[in-house]
């Protein structure tokens, strides 16, 4: 089923596409199904290999974002203590790929992210949630608990306190609260993907080379001792600057003008 709950579309941005991946699974309101992991793996994987996707929007139809792992799904495998932890361990390798894509990823949040589904748009480099989004973690409540990674990030995210609370009291969080707690940015309702693919255009429209390397320092700045993040942060300016889109920036500011990443990226395609 993973393959009719999802469509793709490319939009032509500055420099690149922007790429738009849209949960239409309605009906099981963009539950998680074994199928629509597979899918969404295959979509990361495609979009990383596609040099020209700048950046990557994942949105949906309907009342809900996602409602996390597939009831169904689970109701069915809860028995088979193999079978529960593969698909959960194929859950959670979905959002950790998405974090670790080349790829950035700009999740757009108009209904309900409840449980997996919030933390789908946790693995995401970028949030926008539409002014009805409401967001939780409800797991405990029904003797579970957030398992897809949804711990740790929410941790990182909004400091323990913030984490305990949320997660223990499976504490509901509006677009506002989101946004207060530093999780992503408001949009209007109904203009949550319309916001996200507009700051997809943006980083597409940025040197590839430069928002990789930025994005894999801001991930790694939360495990790493910070002697090796300066040495780290040092190499990749180094390569940045002596790369193709390292010199059309400097040419650029230099001669007071936009740079044009896109030619640089082509003419050094064409010089090697």
């Amino acid at each position: 089923g993973g393959a009719r709950r999802l469509e793709r579309e490319d939009i032509a941005a500055d420099g690149g596409t922007v790429r738009v991946l849209t949960l239409t699974g309605e009906a099981q309101r963009n539950a998680l199904s074994p199928g629509l992991v597979t899918r969404l793996r295959a979509e990361l994987d495609e979009a990383d290999a596609e040099p020209e996707v700048g950046a990557l929007v994942l949105s949906h139809t309907g009342r809900s974002f996602c409602a996390g792992s597939d009831l169904r799904v689970l109701h069915s495998v809860a028995g088979d203590e193999d079978a529960l932890r593969r698909f959960l361990t194929d859950v959670v390798g979905l959002f950790a790929r998405i974090e670790a894509a080349r790829t950035c990823t700009i999740a757009a949040v108009e209904g309900a992210a409840i449980g997996g589904g919030f933390e789908l748009a946790l693995a995401c480099d970028l949030r926008v949630f539409g002014a009805g989004a409401r967001v939780a973690l409800p797991e405990t409540g029904f003797g579970a608990l957030p398992g897809g990674g949804g711990v740790q990030r929410l941790s990182r995210f909004v400091g323990r306190g913030r984490a305990m609370d949320l997660v223990l009291q499976g504490e509901t969080l509006t677009a506002q609260d989101c946004a207060a707690l530093g999780l992503g940015r408001t949009a209007a309702a109904g203009d949550a993907r319309l916001v996200a693919t507009a700051l997809a255009r943006k980083v597409a429209a940025g040197s590839r080379f430069a928002v990789q390397e930025a994005r894999r320092l801001i991930l790694a700045a939360e495990a790493a001792p910070p002697r090796d993040l300066d040495a780290a942060a040092v190499e990749a300016m180094v390569a940045a600057l002596r790369g193709p889109e390292g010199r059309e920036g400097l040419a650029a500011l230099a001669e007071r003008r936009s740079p044009d990443f896109a030619a640089a990226r082509a003419r050094e395609g064409r010089d090697a």
